[in-house]
């Protein structure tokens, strides 16, 4: 009986839980679940949260809203995940040294890994422009950080 209510109440307001529970390209979107007065007050804060050591000022300046740490979360991943890449590329030339075989294709790996971050980084900060909390591909479910 409950439950019903609560789809009522989503469907009303123009969102059904059919929406958000479609995982395509990633995550799960879970927009449903924050407060849209949140999302429009903190989007700016959440496109901060994608752009490289920028993600700390919303950790520690916006920690009361739900939205902004969601992104953050999702933003500190993605920088960490630069930064191991970063390290591996580096452990790569020392180990294989720069004129190799092994060498060049550990480069390409690492170059790879670096536009897929970069893909990443652009569709979290399109998401949290249109106001959307939905997860990133593959690095999404990865909660370094426990905010919530």
């Amino acid at each position: 009986q409950n439950q019903g209510y609560q789809n009522q109440t989503y469907q009303n307001q123009g969102y059904t839980n059919q929406n958000y529970s479609n995982q395509s390209m990633g995550g799960a979107d879970t927009t449903y679940m924050y407060d849209p007065m949140d999302i429009q007050a903190n989007k700016a804060m959440a496109i901060l949260s994608y752009i490289g050591i920028l993600c700390l000022i919303p950790l520690f300046a916006n920690h009361t809203s739900r939205y902004a740490r969601f992104h953050t979360v999702q933003g500190f991943t993605l920088f960490l995940a630069g930064i191991v890449v970063s390290v591996l590329r580096g452990v790569g030339r020392a180990a294989f040294g720069y004129f190799t075989i092994a060498s060049a294709l550990w480069s390409l790996l690492c170059s790879l890994l670096s536009i897929a971050l970069f893909v990443f980084i652009i569709l979290g900060i399109i998401n949290a422009a249109q106001g959307k909390a939905k997860e990133l591909p593959i690095i999404g479910q990865l909660h370094v950080i426990h905010l919530f």
